[in-house]
């Protein structure tokens, strides 16, 4: 069975920054992300070994996974960039957002044709609530 990924570069309260996995779902939390094909991928607020196995891991995840549900918020560039990548690569993607700019983000998903999950201002509770329902 394919997993789950949840990406956002926010932290959520109670479950580590980095990657962390809860059965069939892969969270990427706290940590920032830009994309080019995902080798070059960009995460801050770690040191150099647990950048390289966040790399390693985040490919590695991108291979096994069905569908993504991404945050996009006040760094969205990054999060589109992302968006972008995993549906050329065959992904289900579902956006989540917060209502800060609504307009141009309802735009971003409905010109994808891809779910907006709308969300608390950080997304969250809203990701966390992801993290645990889709386990």
């Amino acid at each position: 069975m394919a997993k789950i990924m949840i990406v956002t570069y926010n932290k959520i309260p109670g479950i580590p920054v980095g990657r962390h996995e809860n059965g069939n779902v892969v969270m990427y939390s706290g940590v920032y992300y830009c994309l080019a094909e995902y080798t070059d991928i960009s995460f801050g607020g770690t040191d150099q070994n647990e950048r390289v196995e966040l790399k390693k891991n985040f490919v590695a995840d991108v291979r096994n996974i069905g569908e993504a549900y991404v945050y996009v918020g006040n760094r969205r560039d990054d999060a589109k960039e992302l968006i972008h990548s995993l549906l050329k690569d065959g992904k289900k993607v579902h956006m989540v957002a917060c209502s800060c700019d609504n307009e141009t983000k309802q735009q971003f998903a409905l010109k994808l044709s891809i779910p907006l999950i709308e969300s608390d201002c950080n997304g969250c509770l809203t990701c966390d609530r992801l993290f645990r329902e889709l386990a």
